[in-house]
């Protein structure tokens, strides 16, 4: 797959990255990709070997540098036009030919502008028994589909608080077959059932993203640098703020599917946190 590298980042939890990396093993996941690496916050020899041990280049520093500048070290040390960043508890949930389906999809639209980044997480569309992924979305909007209706106090939110109401728009992809056809100036199809989201209406997420390697350095960076807001420094909350509702991204979701789960119940239970880059 020309131009995508995988660039995980890892601290410490060798159990938990080694069970994630046998999902990708499994699945074949970097033979699909140009390059991929592991950049180990606090490298140590143990994480060289886990690295040697699934053929993978080992890259790191001696200190934490945590999530901001980790990711940031991945784009780095990768030559590709596209970065696919995961973290070490993100395992593979999906088949070999559904991830390289994906991984191609994305890859595309990024190369056609049709989206400006992609989120490959894996999340459940809401149902009518387990609407849990739409907690945010629901008292501000409806859920046709899902029987839930639009309301005074619904409209009433929206009238009161029409920021907060756009921003949470990006929902509706995990609540109806045709979110295009309820926000037409938000969300837009992509082939294969998935969604194109105006930044205005979604957040950035640091999981399972895949992005222009260039456009992360020189764009995403350098903002998030500017405008620190957490110790040790992040990426996700400087950029959820207005500026990055002000772009207008399109942000590429994968609403029905997804490949990556964030976390997984069956990493070891030996008590590793499986925070990656934080102390």
């Amino acid at each position: 797959m020309p131009g995508v590298g995988i660039g995980m980042l890892s601290w410490k939890a060798h159990g938990i990255l080694r069970a994630t990396l046998e999902t990708y093993r499994a699945a074949g996941l970097f033979g699909m990709v140009n390059d991929a690496m592991v950049f180990f916050n606090e490298i140590g020899d143990d994480d060289r070997a886990i690295a040697e041990e699934f053929g993978l280049r080992a890259e790191g520093n001696e200190k934490n540098l945590g999530v901001r500048d980790g990711m940031k070290a991945v784009a780095e040390r990768l030559a590709t036009d596209y970065v696919l960043y995961l973290e070490n508890d993100m395992p593979l949930v999906k088949s070999g030919e559904e991830a390289r389906r994906q991984i191609q999809q994305a890859a595309d639209n990024l190369r056609s502008g049709a989206v400006n980044y992609y989120t490959l997480k894996y999340t459940l569309p809401a149902t009518r028994d387990n609407l849990g992924v739409l907690q945010k979305y629901l008292p501000y909007h409806p859920a046709p589909q899902l029987g839930v209706a639009d309301s005074v106090s619904r409209k009433l939110r929206r009238l009161l608080r029409p920021g907060k109401a756009e921003k949470l728009i990006g929902a509706a992809i995990f609540a109806d077959s045709e979110p295009h056809r309820l926000f037409p100036g938000h969300i837009a199809p992509l082939p294969g059932g998935h969604w194109a989201v105006d930044s205005s209406a979604a957040n950035w997420s640091n999981w399972a993203a895949m992005y222009p390697r260039r456009w992360f350095l020189d764009e995403i960076v350098p903002y998030a640098e500017a405008h620190p807001t957490s110790r040790p420094p992040d990426i996700e909350k400087p950029l959820n703020r207005r500026w990055w509702r002000r772009q207008h991204y399109r942000l590429g979701f994968c609403a029905q599917h997804g490949l990556f789960e964030h976390g997984h119940a069956t990493f070891p239970a030996d008590g590793e946190k499986a925070q990656p880059s934080r102390k």
